[in-house]
């Protein structure tokens, strides 16, 4: 594991429900305090200390921005902005006859009346004036010789501002954020002039609300900073613990790092012991064990699986489907492919029933959708695996298909790649197969499907499922696509 350091400020996203509301990359400061309080627990003689106590827990953070941005105000005083709002505008005109005209439209303030204030350029003595319309335009009486310019002081409607209004009794809103910092190596002397990048913490608070608390300080020689505290609250996770909340999560990335790395065991979820009916599969579900952290899922795409006798059940190599051919006993081992030695062993116990039947997947003789299926392959076959008894392996190439509005009405999947078979009987024999969705499909009477490979060909695996239980796989990964 890389030495590294946390460095400089981070962005922060804020999410109100679904909406992404704004992104912070101004920040010169985006601490976070974790705290909570201790009661000693004493008795005895000597009023020894026995244990201690934990509660009230906290996660505050404290931002802190360059840039104003009226969605802080609103988020500290839970305001709501709203577009267009009245507001002062300031004019310059030149009086003519003991009258001005202003460009805008006055409106009544305070129930005053349409009145506005006009003082002589350079004078600032200004006086209270009446608006009155005429053809249009408004106009207000001003004693001067014409050609003097006056200032103008008015209330107008503009509906390109925005306004909030502060609540007497404000609640400060609850927001979602995201945090990214950056995280360093440490370099010879220990500073970033001799580091890069080693990846990302990222902190995602669900709730977040504010502290309702913010200085807005304007002097002459100042710029104002946006200050953005807040604590994180509480969130139950729906499950039986009753100390299951949580104030936020914490990712963190490091380039170059392999999840694969100090993993020194595997445990298969359920025990290391499966029973299965002839004809019967499943599918073991893998835990890698690390030297430090939780055991994770691993993908099964990540190891081999070798069953020690294929006529008793037989194992996908790196899919982990077991199967149950015959009644016997036999073992699978699963070993991570990136470090073999890394390995367990499935005891596999397989009840009497008839041996798995092979199912005989082809390429489609009849037209399907308009198309035929030369238009779709180039010496498509389909073949029974050696080892595992319900895979197919598909092999060939599959062309590249533009415009087939008759396979679907979503664009995105009128053009790419089509992977067409059949399969023998009859609908009634069969649940379906997997379509593009990843959902089970019905067949056609005819018995024939078309899975659509991708825009680009993406190489899948597709079931095909029996209705007695049995579940057959398609392996394409020796299909070629058509440049």
């Amino acid at each position: 594991m890389i030495r590294k350091f946390l460095a400089g400020v981070a962005n922060v996203d804020v999410f109100v429900g679904d909406q992404y509301v704004l992104s912070a990359k101004t920040l010169m400061d985006s601490s976070l305090t974790i705290g909570t309080t201790a009661e000693d627990v004493r008795g005895g003689q000597g009023n020894q200390l026995f244990g201690k106590y934990y509660h009230t827990s906290t996660f505050d953070l404290t931002l802190t921005d360059v840039m104003f941005n009226l969605e802080y105000l609103a988020f500290q005083t839970g305001s709501t902005i709203e577009q267009g709002t009245s507001m002062f505008e300031n004019e310059q005109i030149t009086i003519t006859d003991n009258k001005g005209q202003i460009s805008g439209v006055p409106m009544d303030i305070d129930n005053y009346g349409v009145i506005g204030w006009a003082s002589i350029m350079g004078d600032e003595s200004y006086q209270k004036v009446t608006f009155t319309e005429n053809a249009g335009k408004y106009e207000f009486e001003f004693n001067a010789p014409n050609g003097t310019i006056v200032c103008v002081k008015y209330m107008s409607q503009n509906m390109n501002a925005r306004s909030i209004k502060i609540s007497a009794n404000m609640i400060p809103d609850e927001v979602k954020l995201v945090m990214t910092a950056n995280e360093f190596k440490a370099g010879t002397s220990g500073d970033m002039t001799s580091s890069s990048r080693a990846g990302v913490l990222e902190i995602i608070v669900p709730r977040f609300q504010f502290s309702g608390n913010m200085e807005l300080a304007m002097t002459a020689s100042g710029v104002s900073n946006s200050p953005l505290e807040g604590s994180a609250l509480a969130v139950t996770d729906p499950d039986c613990n009753a100390n299951a909340g949580y104030y936020a999560i914490i990712n963190e990335v490091v380039y170059g790092e392999d999840a694969m790395t100090d993993i020194f065991g595997l445990a298969v979820d359920g025990g290391n012991d499966v029973e299965l009916a002839a004809g019967e599969s499943t599918t073991l579900i893998v835990y890698a064990i690390k030297k430090v952290g939780s055991p994770f899922i691993i993908d099964n795409s990540l190891l081999t699986f070798t069953s020690a006798a294929a006529g008793t059940a037989t194992a996908g190599t790196n899919t982990g489907i077991i199967t149950g051919v015959a009644e016997g006993e036999t073992t699978v081992s699963v070993a991570l492919i990136s470090n073999p030695s890394v390995d367990t062993v499935v005891n596999v116990s397989v009840s009497g029933g008839s041996t798995v039947e092979p199912l005989t997947v082809s390429v489609p003789s009849i037209s399907m959708l308009g198309k035929e299926a030369s238009d779709l392959e180039t010496g498509l076959t389909f073949t029974q695996d050696g080892t595992i008894a319900t895979q197919i392996n598909a092999s060939g190439e599959l062309r590249k298909v533009t415009g087939w509005t008759e396979f679907s009405s979503n664009p995105s999947e009128q053009n790419g790649y089509y992977l067409p078979f059949t399969v023998p009987g009859s609908k009634e024999d069969y649940e379906g197969f997997t379509g593009t969705s990843g959902t089970i499909v019905p067949f056609d009477d005819d018995m024939t499907a078309v899975v659509f490979m991708g825009e680009s060909g993406e190489k899948k695996t597709i079931t095909i499922k029996k209705v007695d239980g049995t579940s057959y796989s398609i392996n394409t990964s020796a299909i070629t696509f058509e440049a």
